[in-house]
């Protein structure tokens, strides 16, 4: 569940930008948020290394970001010390129709 406004619309836009609606937005001068370059460094393990298709890629990638949401602190860096298995256990309960 969305417990912001700026997490609800980073949600959204993920999903929109996934599915083919919206164009990804550019990042500033080139540089990611620390949520983006786990991400990204996630995905390009998941087809360099697991030979996973772009559509499973796609759809893990959906889902894991929502979970990186949750672990964002205000100042946009990731907390990795609040993932623990409480946290991803709730996190997949509460999406688990997603």
């Amino acid at each position: 569940m969305c417990t912001t406004v700026k997490s609800c619309s980073g949600t959204m836009r993920r999903f929109l930008t996934d599915a083919g609606y919206l164009r990804p937005s550019p990042a500033v001068d080139g540089l990611l948020t620390p949520a983006q370059a786990a991400a990204a460094a996630w995905c390009s393990w998941m087809r360099d290394e697991r030979g996973l298709s772009e559509k499973t890629i796609a759809a893990r990638r959906r889902y894991a970001t929502g979970l990186l949401d949750v672990i964002t602190a205000d100042d946009g860096d990731l907390d990795w010390d609040r993932l623990d298995a409480a946290v991803v256990n709730g996190y997949v309960a509460e999406h688990q129709d997603s």
